[in-house]
């Protein structure tokens, strides 16, 4: 499909462009800034947040793949 697999265990890390996204899994992408360090200047990110609401596994990964899960910047206290 063109993902590039980083991690195979209980769960399986993949990484790709978001067009492949798109098209694979229906999902948009859209810019979102969040504060990781409060209290901190520049303590913030810039992400591209994955929105699912229209996620849909295609038929023939069904048998392989039971969800789909997008990492954000963790937030640090």
């Amino acid at each position: 499909l063109g993902f590039r697999i980083l991690h195979i265990g209980t769960t399986i890390s993949v990484e790709g462009p978001e067009t492949l996204w798109e098209s694979v899994f229906n999902v948009l992408f859209v810019m979102r800034k969040k504060q990781i360090l409060p209290g901190i200047e520049g303590g913030d990110a810039s992400y591209r947040k994955a929105i699912t609401d229209s996620l849909e596994i295609p038929l023939k990964l069904r048998q392989y793949i039971s969800g789909v899960a997008f990492v954000e910047p963790p937030e640090f206290f």
